[in-house]
């Protein structure tokens, strides 16, 4: 690192004592634990020319966009790192595109400044690629003392954690990245705010790539057809969070009440929540099927109570309706793009900030369908039910729109190699 400020060097030295504290502790956390191995150097890492680091499945996603477009003339290596195991079962079904590219798959290390030191000196990459806000300060830290490039690709700054980094602006000057692409001008002005205008730019989402890609995927649905015959409707609550758990179940008893012959698919955002749901069922005199359980078709005035995993998507393509969750309180929101490209038009509360890059136009093109509380979802819902609209026009409609917003992956990749040359 070029002359950093004391206060710099000062606020590393205590970092890393935190770290020496944390690092033994996390071999028994429930998350941390999987690849502690790797988090502590004990595998080594390999020599790379381009290191990207995706934190979990959101980002990982992102890494396969770019692994699926970017080309190199010559061989190149590329590690990619994540910090879940969600994360790594997913890039491990990655292969890129291009046949000159070796990749190679390993859990972040910690950020103990002292292991990432170790680490960027194993792997001596060219360039770093951190996928929206991975900005951890001992990666930085090392990556500066070996004069790396550091590249932020789909860049996304709250104002929150803006005022955050503004508490020790030197700090993060001394630590700031190369390069910024920014998934909007919102974000790149928080990002100029807090690192210099200079090194910040503009680019589209690459989660809309995605997103064209994924509507254009045809979705095996005959496991659902074998459950769920066509003439029954069929209406899903999805990614229900906790913290609305009581909202969700006077929801499902005034769904019940208005449509007898209503079959909702239930899928709570974390498996956990299965037993308690279950409970609560039971309690209130509400009939309901595991989904595992089920193999021929349900008649309806039930609940199907998801306990597997990787049916959601399907269970959009089938549903006369649906109501995503994360959005009736202050939680962010949860994925209402799914539905929509499944060819159904979903229902959110207003809580959506964890979507905000989608943009308003969405609900102005009534793409999307936004409500103030769980009455008014209802309503919507029976709606749907009863009036549903085509799933192959609102297909069309949302690829549309995500056509006008594509383009951010051969940005990120014209971007990555100019970096590396």
């Amino acid at each position: 690192m070029t002359s950093p400020h004391s206060s710099t060097t000062r606020a590393l030295f205590f970092y890393r004592l935190l770290w020496i504290v944390l690092t033994p502790l996390l071999r028994f956390h429930k998350r941390m634990k999987i690849g502690y191995d790797d988090r502590v150097l004990k595998r080594a890492l390999p020599r790379a020319d381009l290191w990207i680091q995706a934190a979990s499945v959101g980002e990982a996603y992102i890494v396969e966009e770019i692994l699926l477009e970017l080309s190199s003339a010559n061989p190149l290596t590329i590690l990619v790192t994540t910090n879940t195991s969600q994360g790594m079962d997913i890039l491990k079904k990655i292969t890129p595109a291009n046949t000159n590219i070796i990749l190679k798959l390993h859990y972040c290390p910690f950020d103990h400044p002292g292991l990432m030191k170790q680490a960027v000196t194993s792997v001596q990459p060219r360039l770093v690629v951190l996928i929206e806000t991975e900005l951890w300060p001992g990666f930085l830290s090392a990556c500066k003392k070996h004069h790396i490039k550091v590249c932020v690709i789909n860049g996304r700054m709250t104002e929150k954690s803006m005022k955050g980094y503004l508490r020790m602006i030197n700090f993060w000057h001394d630590l700031a990245p190369d390069a910024i692409l920014a998934m909007s001008e919102t974000d790149r002005q928080r990002y100029g705010t807090v690192f210099g205008d200079k090194q910040t730019e503009i680019m589209a989402n690459i989660k809309f790539d995605r997103l064209l890609r994924t509507t254009t995927t045809k979705t095996d649905q005959k496991n659902l057809s074998t459950i769920i015959t066509p003439d029954t409707p069929f209406l899903i609550l999805g990614s229900t969070r906790t913290e609305e758990e009581e909202i969700i179940s006077k929801m499902i008893e005034s769904l019940l009440r208005h449509n007898p012959d209503v079959i909702i698919g239930l899928f709570p955002r974390h498996m956990e929540r299965i037993s308690t749901w279950q409970q609560y069922l039971t309690k209130q005199n509400i009939p309901f099927q595991l989904r595992s359980t089920i193999s021929s078709p349900v008649t309806g005035g039930i609940v199907i109570l998801w306990n597997t995993i990787g049916e959601l998507q399907q269970g959009y393509h089938r549903a006369n309706s649906a109501f995503v969750g994360g959005s009736l309180i202050p939680l962010g929101g949860q994925n209402f793009l799914e539905p929509l490209c499944a060819g159904i038009q979903p229902v959110i509360g207003s809580s959506w900030s964890n979507f905000y890059w989608v943009g308003e136009e969405i609900f102005q093109q009534n793409l999307a369908i936004r409500v103030n509380n769980w009455q008014e979802a209802v309503n919507v819902l029976l709606k749907g039910l009863t009036q549903p609209t085509n799933h192959t026009v609102v297909q069309h409609k949302f690829k549309e729109y995500i056509q006008q917003q594509q383009g951010g992956t051969t940005t990120a990749c014209t971007k990555i190699i100019s970096l590396l040359q």
